[in-house]
């Protein structure tokens, strides 16, 4: 299984897609998704194992990983369902997925370690 880090996360940026493309690009490679603050982190756990799975077994709706999460998670075929149920809405507080270990930076701090 892919080891995973989910953490509180708090940031400088203007907006979702800024973040996401700074992560992008500070980690290539790297898998990632943000999530609203208030989604249990169990949940996100499980949407993950789900996801992962559905690769294993060649029945994921998505061919992004960190897609596939969001959709599992909302139990929904559609990424812009998925997105606005249990996306992160604002880059200042939010629950980041990684397949790597965040650390701390000018635009992004871990709030809480959660895995």
């Amino acid at each position: 299984m892919k080891k995973i880090h989910l953490n509180m996360c708090t940031s400088s940026f203007d907006s979702v897609e800024e973040l996401l493309a700074y992560l992008k690009k500070a980690h290539e490679g790297a898998i990632f998704q943000i999530f609203a603050p208030e989604v249990p982190e169990e949940k996100i756990l499980f949407a993950f194992a789900s996801a992962l799975r559905s690769f294993e077994e060649k029945t994921n709706d998505s061919n992004d990983l960190s897609k596939e999460v969001l959709l599992r998670l909302a139990q929904t075929h559609n990424f812009s369902t998925a997105l606005k149920l249990f996306g992160a809405k604002t880059p200042k507080e939010f629950l980041l997925l990684s397949s790597i270990p965040i650390k701390n930076s000018k635009n992004l701090k871990i709030i809480r370690k959660s895995i």
